[in-house]
């Protein structure tokens, strides 16, 4: 365990440290196949080894493995839901596959995708495969951004008038169930013809304070020059409908919403 643990703080020192870190113990386990793969299930080892602990809303940053293949031709990706890593070789010899000692395992790191984290935490392997330990990098507190994206689309309502972007609509389409989540934030990337239109981001019954979308007419026909307004949620819940309020001449790109898993 030092010896790992030695390399996690080389490996991280140039990071931000963010997540906790969780040593799974492997015992030396040997996955062997000589077609397909076999696949060691993250989540499962820790709540196994972990029983006091809670990985549903956690967020995987990071996983480095101490392990090592028979005749040193294994290989081991990494799969977050649907998300699959690289292949990534594993370095060993025959005469060395019997020994325990430390210096004689390959070791690999893996980062967790950054858009992806809902679904299965695994390890494929491919060949005969001996793991030892397994490092896993969480972040408990993690926000997951989801993107909805309007693709220019102008927006023009009468004075006093108001247009809607009814995000859970939009999130539904995108194949996602927004009851499943805490909404954070949502921001807004957009811009007005001359600069004075308005955007108000609701949650059930409750408004958030009114921003003002940027913009000017020599750049409203350009395919840039869009601007960011960030609104937190103004309610104590994610209940009732989730809806931009938009007033004004207004081209939208996209929605950028923060959401926790619930």
């Amino acid at each position: 365990m030092r010896v790992l643990l030695s390399l996690v703080i080389g490996l991280f020192s140039i990071s931000t440290m963010a997540g906790e870190f969780f040593l799974l113990e492997m015992d030396n386990v040997v996955l062997a196949s000589k077609s397909g793969d076999n696949t060691i299930a993250l989540k499962r080892e820790l709540r196994d080894q972990y029983p006091g602990e809670r990985f549903r809303d956690a967020k995987l940053m990071s996983v480095m493995v101490v392990a090592k293949s028979r005749g040193g031709r294994g290989t081991m990706r990494l799969m977050v839901g649907p998300t699959l890593s690289a292949a990534q070789g594993l370095g060993g010899s025959r005469p060395l596959w019997a020994s325990e000692d430390q210096s004689t395992f390959d070791r690999i790191l893996f980062e967790g995708p950054t858009n992806q984290n809902r679904g299965r935490w695994q390890l494929h392997t491919t060949g005969r495969v001996k793991v030892h330990q397994i490092m896993v990098e969480v972040d408990k507190n993690s926000t997951q951004r989801v993107v909805l994206d309007y693709a220019g689309m102008h927006t023009q309502t009468n004075k006093g008038g108001v247009d809607r972007l009814a995000l859970k609509r939009k999130m539904r389409d995108m194949g996602m169930e927004p009851n499943d989540f805490e909404l954070v934030a949502a921001s807004l990337v957009a811009k007005s013809r001359r600069g004075r239109a308005t955007a108000v981001l609701r949650v059930g019954g409750d408004f958030a304070a009114q921003q003002t979308i940027a913009g000017q007419p020599s750049t409203f026909q350009s395919p840039g020059q869009f601007n960011t307004l960030r609104f937190t949620n103004p309610s104590n819940t994610s209940d009732g409908r989730w809806q931009i309020l938009l007033n004004g001449n207004i081209k939208i790109k996209q929605v950028v919403l923060e959401l926790k898993a619930k």
